[in-house]
């Protein structure tokens, strides 16, 4: 071989073992400036997972083995809240939709609420008792009402409702029925809003479990957001025009069936205790959902 193709081939490793070693002292100096930045990306991670609102109080609610609820001989089923009979203005004036107009006072007998919508648990209960059909899941994250007991069930039609109703009804001996829209608004007086936005983002969930938020002044959480809630009325636009000042149960048909609350999907502007809004009775959705009442005052074994 010639001196000059030693010449050659010597000048050859040396570029590469150059080229080599600047390669190595780059990827060490990217990783040594990485882990000096490591921290500051974890504080800047903190920092914005502590913006996120968190419950500032602990909800009373009864439990039974980490569900919220009551157990009735290893059923469980929901805490009612007790309400007084008493009269309200129904409706909003001229500042709210024309649906919801005129402003009227009602008269309603004493009745019980459940404190929540029922929850996936809740409805489980039932479904495995009746062998009734699971709701469709939405597909949010995990297994809807498997992995989140806790939250309101959605999916429900408004037939699905009422059937849990008379399930109920058995259960506990008394006549447990939708609500009319009368006494959903009665029972809504004083609720606010409690936007689920916050958690969307975390939990990768729209709905949030219930009582994630403060109750009403009457001790009855997620009246307005969270989901919609069937309610047992027909909707019918004009209706408060011809309703009837004591205990008004709706129109004697229609079309639609009334909801109330707002959900998850709506501003905060639409969910109001006056809002009205309609639903088929034969849809389901991943915003509606429902919670209960008994006629009268419930007894101990429903409280």
């Amino acid at each position: 071989m010639s001196n000059g193709n030693l010449f050659s081939n010597r000048n050859k490793l040396i570029a590469i073992s150059a080229f080599l070693g600047f390669s190595l002292f780059i990827f060490l100096l990217g990783r040594f400036a990485l882990q000096r930045q490591m921290p500051s990306l974890l504080e800047a991670e903190n920092s914005e997972e502590n913006k996120t609102p968190k419950p500032d109080f602990k909800p009373d609610l009864k439990m039974f083995k980490e569900l919220f609820g009551v157990d009735k001989e290893g059923i469980l089923l929901p805490e009612f809240v007790e309400l007084p009979g008493g009269k309200f203005l129904m409706g909003s004036t001229k500042e709210g939709a024309i649906t919801e107009q005129p402003q009227h006072e009602v008269t309603l007998s004493a009745f019980s609420i459940s404190r929540t919508e029922i929850t996936n648990s809740q409805y489980l209960a039932f479904c495995q008792a009746t062998k009734h059909q699971f709701p469709q899941d939405p597909r949010w994250q995990g297994i809807y009402m498997r992995d989140y007991p806790n939250h309101p069930t959605v999916c429900i039609e408004w037939q699905d409702a009422t059937q849990y109703c008379q399930w109920a009804s058995t259960v506990l001996g008394k006549q447990v029925r939708l609500p009319t829209e009368a006494e959903w608004e009665y029972a809504a007086q004083g609720s606010k809003f409690g936007t689920t936005l916050e958690f969307a983002t975390r939990e990768l969930l729209p709905t949030t479990r219930v009582a994630s938020y403060p109750p009403s002044p009457l001790g009855i959480f997620d009246m307005l957001g969270n989901v919609w809630e069937w309610c047992s009325d027909w909707y019918e636009p004009q209706y408060y025009a011809e309703s009837p000042k004591e205990n008004p149960i709706g129109p004697e048909k229609g079309d639609h069936k009334v909801i109330r609350g707002g959900s998850w999907a709506e501003s905060r502007n639409a969910s109001r205790t006056s809002h009205r809004n309609r639903a088929l009775p034969k849809g389901s959705s991943s915003t509606i959902g429902f919670r209960v009442v008994i006629s009268g005052k419930p007894n101990a074994a429903q409280q």
